[in-house]
């Protein structure tokens, strides 16, 4: 296993970049056992401004698994906002 990951803040939140490297000379899978190598590119924008709270992560991955062609990805998001207090009465 191996990558690199990077992160960039400013006022409100951040960005996130990664690459995860995976290599298994054993793998085995229900298709049977062969030697796989992967490779995951990712980002990640989350924040949050008036009121509002974020976190957007994407992440595709390719590779290969004996003769087989690997090719996946992924969206996620955890949105939310968060009312001020009301006054007592």
């Amino acid at each position: 296993l191996w990558g690199v990951y990077a992160v960039h803040t400013h006022s409100v939140g951040g960005l996130d970049l990664y690459y995860l490297g995976f290599e298994n000379a054993q793998g085995r899978f229900d298709q049977g056992r062969a030697s796989e190598q992967r490779h995951s590119v990712g980002a990640r924008v989350w924040g949050e401004a008036s009121g509002w709270d974020w976190n957007f992560e994407s992440l595709y991955q390719g590779g290969r698994f004996g003769e087989g062609v690997i090719g996946a990805w992924t969206l996620a998001s955890d949105t939310g906002f968060t009312w001020k207090a009301r006054p007592s009465s």
